[in-house]
């Protein structure tokens, strides 16, 4: 079995009032399309996933899926 290809994605900054973790997860993946990480091991790092809450961490992961990400 091949090693799975690794893609890491760091978001820096303060998220503006009443946006949430599902608002970033949104762009993310308008940025790199529903494929854009079909195959792909995603990692989140940065300061906007650091002050996240842990619902608000599990919300972006699970989102993971609808870019083809496999974990």
């Amino acid at each position: 079995q091949p090693k799975p290809k690794k893609m890491r994605i760091n978001v820096n900054g303060k998220l503006g009032f009443g946006v949430t973790p599902k608002d970033v997860a949104l762009y993310i993946i308008s940025k790199q399309t529903t494929s854009g990480a079909t195959g792909y091991f995603v990692e989140y790092a940065g300061d906007v996933f650091e002050d996240m809450t842990m619902e608000g961490r599990m919300t972006v992961c699970n989102l993971s899926i609808e870019m083809g990400a496999r974990g």
